[in-house]
């Protein structure tokens, strides 16, 4: 079996593949699926939550950010109007 960890295969917008155990009980094997994103990070990997990253990468990468080079000067900034 692949380890979708190591091989990388993903899905449902980056969401890593899905991984199966696999034990063998009283001469039965079983598969049991694993989830390898726990249950409270699940929320990232909405596709609503993904186009929010994707809209502000694009933002990031056209230059639409500002950097500071003190608290003050971010405090200073964010009183101003936006004149966007």
């Amino acid at each position: 079996m692949s380890n979708p960890e190591r091989d990388g295969p993903r899905w449902r917008g980056g969401m890593p593949s899905p991984s199966i155990e696999l034990c063998v009980e009283d001469g039965r094997i079983i598969l049991e699926p694993k989830k390898l994103i726990p249950a409270d990070q699940q929320w990232f990997w909405t596709e609503e939550w993904q186009a929010g990253e994707r809209e502000a990468q694009a933002e990031i990468e056209s230059g639409k950010v500002n950097h500071f080079n003190s608290m003050k000067d971010f405090l200073t900034d964010l009183g101003k109007d936006d004149e966007d």
